[in-house]
């Protein structure tokens, strides 16, 4: 692969990490593909057991509350991403 890196972040059913690289063999990638902290990798597991639980593909989340603390959680994480990422790898939130 050649060029700038851009993961992106998102999450879907199937795969426990939000974590997309879009040129790679693998796709689906995990914490460890770009040695993230521990504390960070759980987070992003605890984030998306929480999305699971909470969060329907067809009726949307089960309650305002349950969104309100994802979308809060989620905003801390990503600012970890951010600053965990190695140089030249760029996050792209979806």
């Amino acid at each position: 692969m050649t060029g700038a890196r851009t993961i992106r972040f998102f999450f879907d059913w199937g795969h426990r990490w939000p974590l997309w690289e879009s040129g790679t063999d693998k796709y689906t990638m995990e914490p460890s593909d770009f040695g993230l902290s521990e504390e960070l990798t759980k987070r992003l597991r605890r984030l998306y057991d929480f999305w699971s639980e909470h969060a329907d593909p067809f009726d949307g989340w089960d309650s305002e509350e349950n969104f309100q603390r994802f979308d809060s959680d989620r905003t801390e994480v990503i600012q970890l991403l951010r600053s965990e990422l190695p140089d030249g790898i760029s996050l792209s939130v979806e």
